[in-house]
Formats: structure tokens, sequence, C-alpha cells
């Protein structure tokens, strides 16, 4: 494969990392997306863990990672369906 001509330009990003819970970022995530979800006969389900300490992250960062995700798998779901994440001692599961 071969790439064409292209003039992007990609500027440095600090992450602004702060001990956040992942627990509220995964809920808020959830929560913003209950009613669309609802509307394309889609279930959300997710397993939040409230006993995972707070780590070092990029909230916002990491919010907006959430949110494609769920917006990539709700459009992939055309006639509804779950989508279910779970936070296992290793990570977080998506199916």
């Amino acid at each position: 494969m071969r790439l064409l001509n292209s003039s992007v330009s990609v500027r440095p990003y600090q992450l602004e990392l702060k001990e956040t819970s992942l627990q509220e970022v995964l809920r808020n995530v959830t929560l913003l997306f209950e009613e669309e979800a609802s509307s394309q006969n889609i279930r959300l389900q997710a397993e939040i863990n409230s006993n995972l300490p707070l780590i070092k992250m990029d909230a916002p960062r990491l919010t907006q990672a959430f949110i494609n995700i769920m917006k990539n798998g709700m459009q992939a779901m055309e006639r509804g369906g779950s989508f279910e994440s779970n936070q296992l001692p290793a990570g977080i599961a998506w199916r």
C-alpha cells in the first residue's frame, strides 16, 4: 500500500494526567447514550466495579475514546441488540 502525498500536520499533545475514577468515566459515557440506545432498541449494560482504585488518566481524552467506541458499536447494530462493558481485573471487556 502506498500513501499519496499528504500534508497532514500533527501537533504534539500534552496529556493531562490526573487521578480519576474509571468507574465515573464509564458511568458518564453510559448515561450519555442511554436515551439514544433505548430509541434504537439497544440495551446498554455496564458492569462497573466500585472497588477499582483511582488511576492516572487524561479523563477527557479517554471519555472521547469510549464515546467513539459506543457510537461505532451502536451504528453497527441496525436492528437493536445489547452493548455491554465489563471491568475485569486485567482491563475492560467490550461485547
